[in-house]
């Protein structure tokens, strides 16, 4: 008979007979065994990656700042006074009122774009696909006041800022777009208007209604009010994507829409839980319908765009540089298109979400493109080294088997938000994967990068010195 006795995580064999006579060799194993080296454990690939994710939320924080709608203006002014945003329009205004004070008269100025978009402000609960929302006057009556509050502007429109004011192809909404901008005594602001026509493609207008049929049914061109309190200093300068035209025209486009693919998508189910308030009641039948015969309703585990109908990137950019935008305030935050394109450009993005459960998953959304930015060699933010880790390359001063990825782990590691996918992908892909927890200061990334020399990296990003 043998028996087996665990002494410090060993297994000691004796038999009956010698059990006396092995007493002191327990004893002496003991020692022996409770004082070996443990052998060390590898990082996984999880282990590695985890600062990485840090690092692409640290960014988002730099450049983009998601806000709940909190239902009341005093709410947004609130979170202006607070962001950094509001500090940014803040120094735009210091910087006016020192040259007046000089005598300087700023013949070129910056502003910060407030951007208000019918089409995105919420969206329809059926065949949301073919017509927006129902205005939501309540809604942009509090963003209007909640800002014009924060800068503390009573009887006029203040410096630093310009308001967009997209009509979502309902021309109807002119007249309600600019009914807030109003005093305490709720006379009309007096302000500059310059009205501006955006026209979309009928390609990419069909690739998101390829069913609609008729004469004029399928709208294509979009009102746009810029409102400030004089006429923009901006100078006249060539457009970006027409080098023929100049701002001095107030027609732009025709351009496309995002491609389905590259909007954000989210199953049909979920989007009441995302919108909340924001789905409105909608009835009547849509002109150029075809019916849900030829044009079925999407059923509720159908991936379809969280927004239908936002605007094209190409306006987004001409509008940037046309009118010497800085930063981004966008009240109808809805996908990820312009939070994707103020990262490029490095300027603060600061958008409005409908609910928690919607700024949550944006969130997600927005982290998983930047980390896939670390991993774009055309994108500023590019990082060779995590591209090495994640292909499990050796990089640095670590051996080729302390970066081997263990099984199980791969670019299913490569999620940073533990989000699930749902649908298409946004501008730089993010794959499916399972989360990874962030990691602690001071964990060593392959090539022997710690967290704090990322987050030091993160520092010099305004300073210029990251390329």
């Amino acid at each position: 008979m043998r028996l087996c006795i665990p002494a410090l995580g060993a297994r000691l064999w004796f038999s009956r007979s010698s059990w006396g006579s092995k007493c002191a060799t327990t004893v002496a194993s003991k020692c022996v065994v409770g004082n070996a080296p443990a052998i060390p454990k590898l990082p996984d690939k999880d282990e590695l990656i985890a600062p990485w994710i840090k690092y692409a939320g640290e960014v988002m924080k730099r450049y983009i700042k998601l806000r709940v709608d909190p239902g009341t203006s005093d709410g947004i002014a609130a979170f202006f006074a607070e962001d950094s945003i509001g500090s940014l329009w803040k120094e735009l205004v210091h910087a006016l009122s020192l040259c007046a004070s000089i005598g300087e008269e700023r013949k070129v100025q910056d502003f910060v774009h407030a951007l208000y978009s019918c089409g995105e402000a919420g969206a329809a609960d059926s065949r949301e696909h073919l017509r927006i929302c129902t205005f939501r006057q309540e809604h942009l009556a509090r963003c209007v006041k909640g800002l014009l509050q924060f800068t503390g502007a009573e009887s006029e429109l203040p410096d630093g800022l310009l308001w967009f004011m997209a009509d979502g192809k309902v021309h109807g909404n002119a007249n309600a777009l600019l009914k807030p901008f109003t005093d305490k005594a709720n006379k009309a602001l007096p302000k500059n208007k310059t009205h501006l026509f955006l026209a979309t493609t009928e390609s990419s207008e069909r690739a998101l209604r390829d069913k609609t049929f008729g004469v004029a049914t399928l709208g294509n061109m979009q009102f746009v009010y810029v409102l400030s309190k004089d006429k923009p200093q901006v100078g006249q300068k060539s457009r970006i994507h027409d080098a023929s035209s100049t701002n001095a025209t107030p027609n732009y486009g025709p351009y496309d829409r995002p491609l389905r693919q590259e909007i954000w998508h989210v199953k049909q189910g979920h989007k009441g839980k995302l919108y909340g308030s924001a789905l409105v009641p909608a009835g009547g039948k849509v002109e150029g319908d075809p019916g849900v015969e030829l044009d079925p309703t999407p059923r509720s585990t159908d991936l379809v765009p969280f927004t239908w109908h936002g605007l094209p990137v190409k306006w987004y950019e001409e509008s940037k540089h046309c009118y010497n935008g800085v930063g981004w305030i966008h009240f109808t935050c809805s996908d990820i298109v312009l939070p994707q394109l103020a990262l490029r450009d490095k300027v603060p993005y600061w958008g409005l979400c409908h609910t928690q459960e919607h700024h949550d998953a944006l969130s997600k959304e927005i982290t998983n493109h930047i980390f896939h930015c670390l991993q774009d060699p055309k994108h500023w933010l590019y990082e060779i080294e995590l591209v090495q880790l994640l292909k499990g390359d050796a990089v640095g001063p670590h051996s080729a088997s302390e970066n081997t990825p263990t099984k199980g782990s791969g670019l299913a590691a490569a999620n940073p938000s533990g989000l699930e996918q749902q649908g298409a992908k946004s501008g730089s892909a993010a794959p499916k994967a399972k989360s990874a927890s962030a990691g602690s200061s001071g964990k060593t990334l392959g090539g022997g990068k710690k967290s704090e020399d990322l987050l030091a990296r993160l520092m010099a990003l305004d300073d210029g010195e990251v390329e």
